[in-house]
């Protein structure tokens, strides 16, 4: 059994992350961090978890937890995914991993130094479908791709945005 905590308990982790965890009969949520102690003790109701912390410290020194999922600000991930690798914990963080590749290097330095996990949580990675695609390009079903074009549509109250606005915060920013 992998023991997971989450840091960073907003509407990512309450939509994906958790769901994702609970799916699998091989992982279990143990702890829950984030600043904000209003939202935790919504989260203790709502995703039945008691373990619950406002400092990423705390989950980065916890022998309880296996892995952490990192769900929180561009300009956050360095520092929190640092101190859970050194901690000895697993890793997948939301994109970007850094606000720019030297970030990111030092991060997956880190984590091979630590030999511990660190991956980035791509959208479409693990679904189903998208598996089921590869499968089909790589055993040449579909012949050779020449192009593959792909969009999706998020709806998303403009109070969302915040610091994704600005690439100190968030790396590149909106593209």
């Amino acid at each position: 059994m992998l023991r997971y905590a989450i840091i960073g308990a907003g509407a990512v982790s309450d939509y994906h992350h958790v769901p994702g965890i609970n799916l699998d009969p091989r992982a279990e949520l143990v702890a829950v961090c984030d600043p904000n102690e209003e939202l935790l003790e919504k989260r203790r109701t709502d995703w039945g978890i008691n373990k619950l912390t406002p400092r990423y410290e705390d989950i980065a020194a916890d022998p309880d937890v296996d892995a952490v999922v990192i769900a929180t600000p561009n300009f956050t991930h360095k520092e929190i995914a640092l101190a859970c690798i050194v901690g000895g914990k697993h890793v997948m963080c939301e994109k970007p991993l850094g606000l720019n590749f030297a970030d990111a290097d030092e991060m997956y330095r880190a984590a091979e130094e630590q030999g511990v996990k660190h991956m980035t949580a791509f959208t479409y990675r693990f679904a189903p479908s998208m598996r089921y695609l590869r499968h089909l390009v790589r055993s040449g079903a579909l012949g050779t791709p020449r192009h593959f074009r792909s969009q999706r549509f998020l709806d998303m109250p403009e109070t969302s945005w915040g610091w994704r606005q600005y690439t100190d915060k968030a790396g590149a920013g909106d593209l």
